[in-house]
């Protein structure tokens, strides 16, 4: 499948941007719209990956970027997308693992008007500039300058003092501007170290999270794989897949909150799994079976299923009992339901995490969650 997205994989090496192509792929496989154009941006929106799709003539290609993505229509050959980069006379594309140079003339006869773009995120690692250089500096300029003009007597006074004083201008205002300068980045200093402090504050937490897109509840009684307190007021919701390295490391944390909170809250369990198209027989197979454990064995048996497999990733490790046709269709109906409420709420990756219906904030690791467990438990708005 690789292949499919090389000119995905090429634009984003080139902007700088790494990604886990085995992640995306098992990430772009769980969106509806799998395996078009809207797959892959939404897919890239979920890795935070700044991207979008223009309608562009050919006459505008001098307003695109160094690197973009374009679909061309190559002569016998349906319409794709390539990656381009623009030298100083012509173009480059890449076909498979190879380069292929057209001119303007060329590139325009194979243009198909859609464009893709990627934005590279900037860094927000600026350097403190030394205050002591810049005015040592600034007093050399001016010593350098000031015998320049009085060590030779070719020039008018007149026109010395007035070169001096613009001179003397120009550094006051070169010095009011670098002062602005420092004080604008003594003020981010202080806002970061600001955010940093309240990033573990509850109301703060709280604040961001009632912020948040709700999810509909639609998903039948029968359908819920519930751990922990079942009747406890504080509800989340976790949609993993278990093919993905994220939704391992999303699991260990609800583990971890479960082992600390076990009265305190009740954890939801979905995955997003689409009975209509199997993918691959292991995946039905393990789907199949972590459901299997948790209504033949119960929610503890579930816990040690779901991190043996995330440990190990060896179907070997989940139980081997055959699965009766009775079962099977209760299990199939679970996932189905599971994954028809996913696409109604446009969940379409994993992991995600609820509160009580709030969808966890982007702004906050999976890990900070645990810190804030006995507040929202206490909290009556999340008592609904």
């Amino acid at each position: 499948m690789t292949k499919e997205y090389n000119y995905v994989y090429q634009y984003l090496e080139k902007e700088g941007i790494c990604i886990d192509k085995n992640e995306f792929e098992i990430q772009i496989q769980s969106h509806p719209q799998y395996p078009y154009l809207l797959a892959i941006t939404d897919t890239l929106s979920f890795f935070n990956i700044q991207n979008g799709v223009i309608r562009a003539e050919f006459s505008e290609i001098e307003l695109l970027p160094h690197n973009f993505a374009v679909l061309l229509k190559e002569e016998g050959k349906e319409s794709q997308f390539y990656f381009i980069k623009k030298n100083k006379r012509n173009y480059t594309y890449y076909r498979d693992n190879t380069t292929v140079e057209v001119s303007e003339k060329q590139l325009k006869s194979l243009w198909c008007n859609t464009v893709f773009l990627i934005e590279k995120p900037e860094s927000t690692n600026k350097e403190k500039p030394c205050k002591p250089c810049l005015f040592v500096s600034l007093l050399f300029l001016i010593e350098i300058c000031y015998a320049l003009l009085y060590g030779s007597t070719s020039i008018l006074y007149s026109f010395q003092s007035l070169f001096l004083l613009v001179l003397i201008l120009l550094t006051g205002m070169s010095w009011v501007s670098m002062k602005s300068f420092f004080i604008k980045y003594q003020v981010m200093q202080d806002s970061l170290l600001k955010s940093n402090q309240f990033i573990d504050h509850y109301e703060t937490f709280k604040s961001v999270l009632l912020l948040s897109e709700k999810v509909k509840q639609s998903l039948p009684s029968s359908s819920v794989l519930a751990l922990g307190n079942r009747n406890a007021k504080l509800k989340i919701t976790l949609i993993v897949n278990p093919f993905s390295a994220k939704s391992r490391n999303a699991h260990f944390v609800m583990e971890q909150i479960l082992e600390n909170y076990h009265d305190l809250v009740c954890v939801e369990v979905r995955f997003h799994f689409n009975h209509a198209d199997y993918g691959y027989k292991k995946s039905k197979t393990v789907h199949e079976q972590l459901v299997y454990l948790y209504l033949s064995e119960g929610p503890q048996a579930f816990i040690t299923g779901l991190y043996n497999w995330f440990t190990y990733t060896d179907e070997r490790k989940l139980p081997t009992t055959p699965i009766t046709r009775e079962n099977e269709i209760v299990i199939k109906e679970i996932l189905s339901k599971q994954f028809t409420c996913n696409i109604e709420n446009h969940l379409f990756f994993a992991p995600i995490f609820s509160i009580n219906q709030y969808l966890y904030p982007k702004q906050y690791d999976y890990k900070k969650l645990i810190n804030f467990i006995e507040e929202l438990s206490e909290d009556p708005e999340f008592h609904n």
